[in-house]
């Protein structure tokens, strides 16, 4: 504040005095300095007592209609309490200051000479005041509202996640209830395989990302079930950067998808899924790709699993992922860019009774 008010009362110092030395008039420094300096640092002392009206009787969010009156009567006061301050420290400091007595002229006209000085004075305090006002609402208007999409996205997120890890496990169960009264090894196997994968989504829970290391081992438990029931029909041909190992990848993103080829695709021959990552340029790139057995070519219809996919990618990354599914050639090709952060892997569990395994 002080540096504020010094910088006014310097350049209506330097506009004045150099007024006089264009027009010849000499011997006015001391004169200028002394009142401009009392000028400013008189409406500075006032300052704080303009802050409190405007803050009581804000201008702003159309409450200037009640409070106009109230900012008349307080500028005529402004004026008065200015123009008499600096009357009274001019008087006293200018035999200190200059060496001789400040010839204040008719202080009646004096008072309606700096009428429109105060009047633009206090108009530009209120109206910054009232500009930072407005700004600071707006700011917290817009930190409101983004906490608002934020929670909302992060609600929709968690609804979606907890719709895909039910939808998993439920098929898993039917696909070792079926597997039971044919191949009880198989089914007990399916049974550890299926242990091992749920402790990692406990590992995972409340956590909308993960790291891709992580999310291998949770496809690799998902696969192991598969490959029990199935033997060597299914078959997928993993092919992971190591060096993307460590990026965050949304929480179960490669199993439904995995499973979504599974379960639409046509297996001639071994590696008839490719589930390949790799890392380039500040990028994580994600590709699945099966063989097409039933599906129209062309701009495919998504599903629940892939539409579900893409909303959990646009609410993670905004702009800044990129996600295709569809025909490439004879195979269904699904392909997601998204930008390459690190996060940790998932704390371990060392209870032991969480590692129970299908021997037991």
């Amino acid at each position: 504040m002080i540096a504020a008010f010094t910088a006014v009362g310097l350049l209506r110092f330097t506009y004045l005095f150099l007024d006089d030395v264009s027009r010849g008039v000499s011997g006015t420094l001391l004169r200028r300095v002394l009142e401009e300096s009392t000028g400013a640092y008189s409406a500075m002392l006032l300052f704080a007592a303009v802050f409190l009206v405007e803050r009581r009787f804000p201008l702003s969010d159309g409450r200037w209609r009640w409070n106009w009156p109230v900012h008349l009567g307080a500028l005529a006061t402004y004026s008065v309490v200015h123009s008499t301050l600096m009357w009274v420290s001019r008087v006293a400091l200018a035999p200190l200051f200059a060496g001789t007595a400040y010839d204040s002229g008719r202080v009646p006209v004096r008072y309606l000479m700096e009428l429109p000085n105060d009047v633009l004075a206090y108009c530009g305090f209120v109206g910054v005041l009232t500009f930072l006002r407005v700004q600071r609402a707006l700011r917290e208007r817009e930190a409101n509202v983004a906490t608002l999409a934020r929670d909302a996205a992060e609600a929709r997120l968690e609804a979606m996640s907890a719709r895909i890890q039910p939808h998993f496990l439920f098929n898993a169960l039917n696909t070792i209830s079926a597997a039971v009264p044919q191949n009880p090894a198989a089914a007990e196997e399916m049974i550890g395989r299926l242990g091992d994968l749920l402790r990692r989504a406990l590992r995972a829970s409340d956590q909308p990302e993960f790291a891709l290391s992580d999310e291998v081992e949770i496809l690799k438990s998902y696969l192991a079930i598969i490959s029990t029931r199935s033997g060597e029909r299914v078959e997928v041909d993993l092919r992971v950067d190591p060096s993307a190992l460590s990026v965050a990848v949304p929480a179960f993103l490669l199993q439904p998808l995995v499973e979504n080829a599974v379960r639409h695709g046509r297996y001639e021959h071994a590696s008839a899924i490719v589930v390949q990552v790799d890392r380039r340029e500040g990028d994580v790139f994600i590709t699945i790709e099966n063989e097409m057995s039933g599906v129209e070519r062309g701009d495919p219809i998504l599903g629940t699993g892939l539409a579900s996919t893409q909303d959990r990618l646009r609410l993670l990354y905004g702009d800044s992922y990129a996600f295709s599914a569809g025909a490439d050639g004879d195979r269904f090709k699904v392909a997601i860019r998204i930008p390459a952060r690190t996060t940790r892997a998932l704390p371990r569990i060392s209870d032991p009774a969480l590692h129970v395994g299908a021997h037991h």
